[in-house]
């Protein structure tokens, strides 16, 4: 080849970069500023544009001319109202299929205020990013912040506080249109029986057709009523094989929310979640209420978490829980299944009594659930376990507790089963069916006394007692004797095979004491057998 040869063909390779490096950011009058200095700003200041009409029309732009990248630099950009991805096509009557990637120069860990923030605090109602029959649309590096400002009342306020409760008192939270950072087909093909969401009426139209293998990667959610959603216009289907990976959600109702049984192998992996946050996951509280099938896997969560899951999956589809850690969380949450539903290889650490400001009753709650080589305890409190099974069973597989748990052990009230599962270290293996039985020497009530497990429980007298219903609290006095303390667990039951942890000692009277909880399950019409839980330290 001559030198002349070889000069042409550099100059071609430069001419090609060039011009493919063009597409990344689409052909539109104005400039980008460089990265904003601001690092540790709160919010924006008054002067802030809004960047989201420049950004909308860069969207669109990108999908009309089939531009496959829209990069949005370093920076904090404020704005006032939703992005929204979608290929309207008005002669067909439909969303039409597209694809695009949004990058920006964030990661999912950074908490230093860089790379590329939009800021969507200036709203109450919408969402960050909503991608409408995407097929295929990625979202990665970027930091999405909304306006949710829930007020911290206290731990124990917050972990007795249900989801249906749990509000800022601003921020939209409507079944078929709530305020998530990204929405995955927030529009139907008609409006919603809430309204829909405020301003953007004129997209819910064409067909039930919706997005596809939708990739969220290396981005930060913090300060919305939640962080992805699919679904929730309660019509359109699809929103399957959804790949979250590297995602961290902070300050917030709910992480990622589910809406209907057509959502398949949905995926979410890799996450941090922190701050307040209510629950995790949750399915069929939004849109069509219906249940599809989720995988979430290598979670770390920690701050303040009410509970990690909410799906009660009936008859439709089975999720899978796995490789989870979790500490200071009131309850794992409620999981209904038939359609063999596992919880692996997790630790799981659930706040105590000092936090909560009441003993937590089902902790683990559900049926057709099976835990396998999960290690599930209140973390240095030598405390039960509260297991709620709910007229069916919940298996437990090689897991490890630091007491021996409560849970109802004959099946009018379901119960648990467990096998080669560890009581602390005392090398203790619980029988596979209950009731339980660990040794010779076991009382007749079933949790260790005389057997060098963990814990056990004591008679407080041989009469049966009524508790009046009355609300959370228990304010009735309790005949008792003297081996009551302040801060004793109190134990529960009517049958002596249905436990329940009716709260802690609060007050010592003449022959009486206080109860600080009653749950909901006792029930003023029966008499009740009363017990104190006392832990042992070493088993």
């Amino acid at each position: 080849m001559t030198i002349k040869k070889r000069r042409m063909k550099k100059y071609l390779v430069i001419i090609l970069i060039i011009c493919s490096s063009t597409t990344r950011v689409p052909p539109l009058p104005g400039r980008l500023p460089l990265m904003d200095q601001r690092t540790k700003a709160t919010g924006p200041v008054a002067s802030d544009p809004d960047w989201s009409s420049f950004f909308q029309k860069g969207i669109d732009s990108c999908i009309a001319n089939n531009i496959p990248i829209y990069y949005i630099p370093t920076g904090r950009w404020k704005c006032n109202k939703p992005l929204i991805l979608q290929n309207w096509v008005a002669s067909r009557g439909l969303y039409f299929n597209f694809s695009l990637q949004i990058v920006g120069t964030g990661t999912f860990a950074g908490a230093d205020g860089s790379g590329t923030i939009l800021d969507f605090s200036g709203m109450t109602s919408g969402f960050g990013i909503g991608i409408q029959g995407g097929k295929g649309v990625e979202i990665r590096g970027l930091k999405l912040i909304g306006a949710w400002n829930y007020q911290f009342p206290g731990a124990a306020k917050f972990y007795n506080t249900p989801l249906n409760k749990f509000t800022d008192g601003r921020c939209r939270d409507s079944a078929y249109s709530p305020y998530f950072a990204i929405v995955i087909d927030p529009f139907g093909p008609k409006i919603p029986p809430d309204g829909g969401y405020p301003g953007l009426s004129s997209f819910y139209k064409g067909n039930r057709i919706g997005s596809t293998g939708t990739v969220i990667e290396d981005c930060f959610f913090t300060n919305w009523v939640g962080g992805i959603i699919t679904s929730p216009n309660g019509i359109t289907q699809n929103a399957e094989l959804l790949i979250a990976d590297k995602i961290q959600f902070a300050n917030m109702k709910i992480c990622v929310a589910g809406c209907q049984d057509q959502e398949k192998m949905n995926r979410v992996s890799n996450v941090m979640a922190w701050g307040v946050i209510h629950t995790c996951f949750v399915t069929g509280m939004y849109g069509a209420g219906s249940i599809g099938n989720w995988y979430l896997d290598h979670w770390n969560i920690a701050g303040y978490t009410n509970q990690i899951v909410y799906n009660n999956q009936s008859g439709y589809y089975p999720s899978y829980f796995s490789d989870i850690y979790a500490e200071s969380i009131a309850r794992i949450g409620t999981i209904n299944s038939i359609n063999g539903t596992t919880f692996s290889n997790s630790s799981i650490n659930f706040a105590g009594l000092e936090e909560c400001g009441s003993y937590t009753e089902g902790m683990i709650s559900g049926y057709g659930l099976t835990f396998s080589g999960c290690q599930l305890r209140v973390y240095g409190q030598f405390t039960p376990v509260t297991i709620n099974s709910l007229e069916g069973l919940i298996h437990f597989r090689d897991c490890s507790f630091e007491t021996v748990p409560f849970y109802p052990q004959t099946y009018p009230y379901g119960y648990s089963d467990f096998q080669n599962c560890t009581i602390n270290n005392s090398g203790e293996i619980l029988n596979p069916m209950g009731p339980q039985t660990i040794r010779p020497g076991l009382s007749r009530y079933g949790y260790g006394s005389n057997s060098g497990v963990a814990a056990k429980s004591v008679p407080i007298d041989g009469l049966m007692h009524k508790f009046p219903k009355n609300g959370p609290k228990l304010s009735s006095l309790i005949y008792s004797d003297s081996l009551v303390k302040m801060g004793d667990i109190i134990v529960v039951t009517h049958d002596y095979v249905d436990y329940r942890v009716a709260g802690v000692v609060t007050a010592l009277g003449n022959k009486s004491f206080t109860v600080s909880y009653s749950p909901l399950g006792v029930d003023s019409s029966k008499l009740y057998a009363i017990f104190r839980w006392t832990p042992l330290k070493k088993p």
